[in-house]
């Protein structure tokens, strides 16, 4: 039997008890699709949602994992209408402002609306960094010099296509592990290659 130690409180336990219930095992699936540094992140945000006296079941858990994951592989955040390019490292950041700053939230939060708030606010501010920067390359005529093509949203190819295999690395695990029919799985390729041009 393989034993696991939890990272928090040191105890051991068998692997096996960790995917017993079914929900154990979706949200292993839902985890498997995330970039590990991800993932880490995910855990501290998953602790921000622990309830004072007992644990996180397993139920929300997969609720709070699946809705993170489908907006992480969207590559975007939105917020009243408007939307900003939002790479990983951008959902990273935010989960680490907020574990940093937890003193300063009402815990356990109750859904992801702060997250979301430090999500737009972030990914926004990287926005307007990166037209500040068109702007001064236009104005000194440097604006043709671009060595990373840009598309007409302003996002390099390099960020559509980060954005466009997390969602096929997403589709892949969800239909490895029977969350999805094969149909649905060809659909959700054909929506993604539609939307990022691949």
């Amino acid at each position: 039997m393989v034993q696991m130690t939890c990272p928090c409180c040191f105890t051991e336990f068998p692997v096996e008890a960790g995917l017993a219930e079914a929900d154990g095992k979706r949200l292993a699936a839902a985890l498997g699709v995330l970039n590990p540094d991800l993932v880490r992140a995910l855990f501290s945000y998953l602790r921000l949602h622990k309830p004072a006296q007992r644990a996180l079941s397993q139920h929300k858990a997969l609720n709070l994992a699946n809705e993170f994951t489908e907006w992480v592989t969207s590559g975007e955040v939105r917020r009243n209408g408007v939307s900003r390019p939002a790479p990983l490292a951008i959902w990273s950041q935010a989960i680490e402002q907020m574990s940093e700053g937890r003193a300063n939230l009402r815990l356990p939060l109750k859904g992801h609306g702060y997250l979301l708030e430090v999500v737009f606010a972030l990914a926004d501010r990287a926005d307007a960094e990166q037209e500040r920067t068109r702007e001064q390359r236009t104005r000194e005529g440097r604006h043709l010099e671009s060595s990373t093509p840009r598309n007409h949203d302003g996002s390099d190819d390099t960020e559509r296509r980060e954005a466009f295999q997390n969602v096929i690395y997403d589709i892949t695990h969800r239909l490895r592990f029977e969350q999805i029919t094969e149909d649905e799985a060809k659909r959700l390729r054909d929506e993604a290659r539609k939307k990022y041009g691949f």
